[in-house]
């Protein structure tokens, strides 16, 4: 049986920690959304932001705290038991922590809210008057966490919230739009190649050793046309040593090519660019399922090696598995 400190101890430890993987993770959430709607896709920004919070934040925070009180608790149950309890616990450590953990998912948050009501209703005397204390304390601590969550989830829910609105936001000039670019995931590097279509503008470049493209859509307004920056499309290390035809099966499948991303992707932008790095000039006879790639550029570094980066302005969508992807170099 817990005493009122011990229960005093649990619950703030339990409450600081659901606080602070709260915020961690319900910011991991929102920069997920950030890049990448996903399932919140159909809702408003605002609202998939907060749901972003909420979820992320709430499960990662449920999962860890109940792990942490699972064996809180299970180490009081062991203590409480033989020598051969604890053995059995060692021997089957695996199997133990499983079981603490799954104890405490759903045991864990109804315990911190029985404590509470058991301090509530604590007994006068001594021990109530170090009960007091502790709780002032404690009480200064969960405000000092509310306060530092509501702060963090407010800055995160309005990057957020701005990353979307301003992804959604159609500028008179290109350069505008790019600067937009710029401000959301910064400085792109040196400007290579300008793909530009009806519907849709690709401009692949090198920053920092790395080849990237960054990809913008366009509409007519009035016989004028609008830009607005559509969202990053990734980068690669230039200098790129692995296997071609490794790389070409691993993007291939890992991009979604025959998934439900590039369908989504196909529907927004209008089309599916694919890129990459190679270190030899076979690659200037890369040609995937019959359709050969239609830009090779070439680079040399300091010590006079050369390396090749290729782009297919469009790559259109397949059904099937590696094996039914033909890559040829002839």
């Amino acid at each position: 049986m817990m005493n009122i400190k011990q229960r005093e101890q649990f619950n703030l430890v339990i409450c600081i920690l659901f606080a602070v993987l709260f915020v961690l993770f319900g910011g991991l959430g929102l920069l997920l959304f950030s890049s990448d709607v996903g399932m919140f896709e159909n809702l408003p920004p605002i609202v998939g932001a907060v749901l972003a919070v909420f979820l992320y934040g709430l499960w990662a925070a449920w999962s860890f705290t109940g792990l942490v009180g699972g064996v809180w608790l299970g180490c009081r149950f062991l203590s409480q038991r033989g020598t051969l309890w604890i053995i059995l616990a060692c021997v089957f450590f695996m199997f133990t922590m499983q079981i603490f953990w799954l104890v405490g998912f759903f045991v864990t948050i109804p315990f911190v809210i029985y404590n509470f009501v058991k301090i509530k209703r604590r007994d006068d005397g001594a021990e109530a008057e170090t009960t007091r204390k502790n709780t002032k304390f404690f009480r200064a601590v969960c405000l000092a966490a509310a306060g530092a969550l509501f702060a963090v989830a407010v800055f995160l829910i309005t990057y957020a919230v701005n990353f979307q609105i301003a992804a959604g936001r159609f500028f008179p000039t290109f350069e505008d739009a790019l600067a937009e670019a710029r401000y959301n995931i910064g400085e792109l590097g040196e400007i290579i190649f300008t793909d530009e279509h009806a519907n849709s503008v690709t401009l692949l470049s090198v920053n920092d050793g790395f080849f990237r493209a960054t990809h913008f859509q366009t509409e007519k307004r009035d016989g004028e046309r609008y830009y607005r920056f559509f969202g990053e499309g990734g980068w690669i290390p230039l200098q790129n040593h692995s296997s071609a035809q490794f790389f070409l099966y691993s993007q291939l499948n890992e991009d979604g090519f025959h998934g439900r991303f590039n369908r989504n992707f196909r529907e927004d932008f209008g089309r599916r660019p694919f890129f990459g790095t190679y270190r030899h000039e076979v690659i200037r006879n890369l040609s995937i399922n019959g359709i050969a790639v239609e830009y090779v550029f070439e680079f040399t570094n300091q010590r006079g090696e050369r390396y090749f980066a290729w782009y297919f302005p469009d790559l259109p969508p397949f059904d099937g598995v590696q094996e039914e992807i033909q890559i040829r170099f002839d």
